[in-house]
C-alpha cells in the first residue's frame, strides 16, 4: 500500500509547480506584464539576484520614464532606484562578475537617476545602482551591436565602429566593427581582426578562439598584408588572426551565433545558402544552419524560417528557441511546414516541438531563458494567441513564457571537488566560475573557472583544497538578446562543512547534518526521521542514508575458525567499541570477551574469544558514541 502511494505521489509532484499549483504549458504566457510604450524592447539580461534588465528603444516602463534601459525587481516590479536615461537606442546588455552593467548601442549621452547627462558615445559601463563608471570610457565612433565578456575579464566588441579613443586618450586607434579592450577600458593593443563591415554577433569557443558573424565579406589582422576573404562568419584566435580552415561563406547576414555544448556551432540570419571551406557547391540552409567545428554543415534534419532569425537561445536539454520575423519554418518533406509566428522551439534532432506556439504578433529581436526556464522575449509585438488559444493576450514589447521544468544541482562531494548538474530547460552556459565564502556570503574568494563535464551541461571544478564550513557558489554566463549580443549571468549555492565539528553540541557531526538537511542542523543523535530503526548516530556510524528508509545496512557478522567476528568501516566522528557475550542481557555485556584484530584510521575487527561449537550461543554487539 505504501508503495503505491509513494508512486501516486510522485506522479502528482511531477505535475505540480514548485507552489503547488497546476502546472502551465510551455510556450503559454506568465503574468509578467510591464506594459512597455514607445518603440521595441531588444534585450534583457538576467542578473544573480532574480533582477532582470531590459534595453532597447523604449521610453516607459510601468508607466515611469525609462529611456532604453531599465531594470525589474525580481517580483516584475520597476527598480525605481536604477534609471541611466540614454539619449538613443540601447542594443545590448552584459553583466561584468562584479556587478557592473556594460552596454552599447546608438546612444551619445546618459542621464542617470536625474544627476548631469554624461557623455558616452555608444558603450558604456555602470555600476550596480545605474551610474555611469566614470574611469571607464572606451569611445567607439559607431554603433556597438554585441559585448562579451571573457573569463579574463576583458571585453570584446562588435558593431559598426571603426575607431576608439578610450579615456580621453589623444590617440585614435583603428578597429573595424571588432575591438577588445582592457577590464579598465584601454585598449588590447595585440587584437585587431579588423572586418570591413559590420560585426552583429560573436561566440567564445572553450578553448578561447572566437565565433564572429555579421555582414563582412573579409578580415585584415593588425590591417596587415592582403585581406582574408570570410562571407560574414569567421573564426578567430586570440590574436585576432583569421583560422585558416573555417570557412562557411554564407550568402547573406549572419546575425546570430551560438556554440552547443558538443561544439556544433549554431548560426542564424538572413542568408539562403552556404558554401563550407571551399566547396565548389552552395548548400541550402534557409536562414539556419548548424555547423559541424570544423565549418562544414551538419546534413541532418534542418528547419528552414521564411524570415529573418534574430535570436537563438539553447536550453540545457539540447532543444533550441528561435526568435525572428518569419512565420513559419520548413522542415523534411515527411514532416512539412510548421506555421510558428516569429518564435518557435526545435528539437534536440532538428525537429519541431509540436507543443510550443507562443504564436506572436510582432517580431521577437530576443530571446533568454531565466534559471527556471521561462523564457524572457522581447521585440516588436503587442500580443498573443499561445497554442492556439481563442482570443488574444496582451504584452507590449517584453513577455515571459512559460517552460518545461528546469532542474540544477550544485554538489561538493568531497573537499576537492565541486560539480553543477544542469538539465531540463535551464539555460545552457557559455561561461562558469566558482567561488567560496566563509561569512555567510558577505566576501567571496574566486576558486577559478569551471570546465564543462565531456559534452554534457554540466560543469565542475577539480583540484580545491576546500577545509572548514561555508558556502561554495557556481555562477554561469548565459547569452541570448538581439544578435545574440547580450549576456546575463545565472548561480547556484550550497554549503559545505569539512571540519570533523559538531557545534551544535547534537552527537553528529556537522558535515554529515550539512550533507543530508542542507537548510536543518539540528538534528539529534537519538531521533529517527525516516522511521527505520537506526537512529541518527547509527546512521552516521555505518554510513547510511537517514532520510531514507534502509532497515538493514548493519554490518553483517561472520564466523572464522568457529569464533563469531565483526569488521566495520569506520566513520569520522564516532567512536566504536566491539563487544560480545553468551546473553543479551546487558549485565553479560559488562564482561566481554572480545579480541580486537584490526583497528586502524578506517576499519576496526574484533572476534569473540569463546569458540561457539562449545557454548552454541554467542552474541556480538557495537557500541557506538559521538567523538570527543
Amino acid at each position: 500500500m505504501n508503495a503505491h502511494l509513494g508512486f501516486v505521489l510522485f506522479l502528482l509532484m511531477a505535475m505540480m509547480s514548485p507552489s503547488g499549483a497546476l502546472a502551465q504549458l510551455p510556450g503559454t504566457l506568465d503574468p509578467l506584464d510591464v506594459n512597455v510604450t514607445g518603440l521595441d524592447v531588444l534585450a534583457t539580461a538576467t542578473q544573480p539576484d532574480g533582477k532582470i534588465i531590459l534595453v532597447g528603444e523604449f521610453s516607459a516602463v510601468h508607466g515611469v520614464a525609462r529611456n532604453g534601459i531599465a531594470r525589474l525587481n525580481a517580483d516584475g516590479s520597476l527598480d525605481t532606484g536604477f534609471a541611466p536615461q540614454a539619449n538613443n537606442s540601447v542594443y545590448c546588455v552584459a553583466l561584468q562578475l562584479d556587478g557592473k552593467i556594460l552596454i552599447g548601442g546608438l546612444f551619445t549621452a546618459l542621464q542617470p537617476n536625474g544627476g548631469a547627462v554624461i557623455s558616452r558615445n555608444y558603450f558604456a559601463r555602470l555600476l550596480a545602482d545605474g551610474s555611469v563608471d566614470m574611469a571607464f570610457d572606451p569611445n567607439p565612433n559607431a554603433t556597438v551591436f554585441c559585448i562579451m565578456v571573457q573569463p579574463d575579464a576583458k571585453i570584446v566588441l562588435g558593431g559598426a565602429f571603426s575607431a576608439l579613443r578610450p579615456n580621453g586618450s589623444l590617440t585614435t586607434y583603428p578597429r573595424g566593427c571588432v575591438a577588445r579592450i582592457e577590464a579598465d577600458g584601454t585598449m588590447d593593443y595585440l587584437f585587431n581582426p579588423y572586418a570591413d563591415d559590420h560585426v552583429f554577433s560573436m561566440a567564445l569557443q572553450p578553448d578561447g578562439q572566437i565565433l564572429l558573424a555579421g555582414n563582412f565579406m573579409s578580415l585584415q589582422p593588425q590591417q596587415l598584408g592582403t585581406p582574408v576573404a570570410r562571407q560574414r562568419i569567421a573564426r578567430i584566435d586570440l590574436f585576432g588572426a583569421v583560422d585558416p580552415g573555417f570557412d562557411p561563406k554564407a550568402n547573406g547576414s549572419v546575425r546570430a551565433i551560438a556554440m552547443q555544448p558538443d561544439g556544433k556551432i549554431l548560426i542564424g540570419g538572413d542568408f539562403l545558402n552556404l558554401q563550407p571551406n571551399g566547396s565548389p557547391f552552395a548548400i541550402q540552409r534557409t536562414r539556419l544552419a548548424r555547423l559541424n567545428a570544423d565549418g562544414t554543415i551538419e546534413m541532418g534534419v534542418e528547419a528552414q524560417p521564411n524570415g529573418t532569425v534574430y535570436s537563438i537561445a539553447l536550453q540545457a536539454n539540447g532543444m533550441v528557441i528561435l526568435g525572428g520575423d518569419f512565420g513559419s519554418l520548413e522542415f523534411s518533406p515527411s514532416i512539412g511546414t510548421a506555421t510558428r509566428n516569429k518564435i518557435a522551439r526545435i528539437e534536440a534532432n532538428g525537429e519541431p516541438d509540436e507543443g510550443f506556439d507562443p504564436n506572436a504578433s510582432g517580431a521577437v529581436y530576443g530571446i533568454a531563458l531565466q534559471p527556471d526556464g521561462r523564457v524572457l522575449l522581447s521585440g516588436a509585438f503587442t500580443y498573443f494567441q499561445p497554442n492556439h488559444a481563442a482570443e488574444a493576450t496582451y504584452r507590449y514589447h517584453l513577455a515571459r513564457l512559460h517552460n518545461d521544468a528546469a532542474t540544477q544541482t550544485l554538489s561538493v562531494p568531497d573537499a576537492t571537488q565541486a560539480t553543477w548538474t544542469r538539465g531540463g530547460a535551464t539555460p545552457e552556459l557559455f561561461q562558469v566560475t566558482f567561488d567560496k565564502s566563509t561569512d555567510g556570503g558577505v566576501n567571496w574568494t574566486p576558486l577559478g573557472a569551471g570546465t564543462r563535464v565531456g559534452t554534457t551541461s554540466d560543469w565542475q571544478i577539480t583540484g580545491l583544497a576546500l577545509s572548514g564550513s561555508g558556502q561554495l557558489r557556481a555562477r554561469g554566463r548565459t547569452d541570448g538578446g538581439y544578435y545574440n549580443g547580450s549576456s546575463g549571468l545565472v548561480q547556484s549555492t550550497v554549503s559545505f562543512n569539512f571540519s570533523p565539528v559538531d557545534a551544535d553540541g547534537d552527537g553528529l557531526l556537522d558535515v554529515w547534518e550539512l550533507a543530508h538537511w542542507p537548510s536543518i542542523t539540528t538534528q539529534n543523535a537519538l531521533d529517527d526521521s525516516d522511521h527505520d530503526g537506526h537512529v541518527e548516530l547509527m546512521e552516521l556510524a555505518f554510513d547510511l542514508d537517514p532520510t531514507r528508509s534502509d532497515p538493514g545496512g548493519l554490518p553483517a557478522l561472520t564466523l572464522e575458525g568457529g569464533f563469531l567476528t565483526l569488521t566495520i568501516t569506520k566513520q569520522p566522528g564516532v567512536t566504536y567499541q566491539i563487544q560480545s557475550a553468551g546473553s543479551l542481557l546487558p549485565a553479560a555485556f559488562s564482561h566481554t570477551s572480545t579480541i580486537v584484530i584490526t583497528d586502524d584510521a578506517t576499519t576496526l575487527k574484533a572476534r569473540d574469544q569463546v569458540n561457539i561449537s562449545a557454548h552454541g550461543r554467542r552474541f556480538m554487539r557495537v557500541q557506538v558514541t559521538a567523538a570527543p
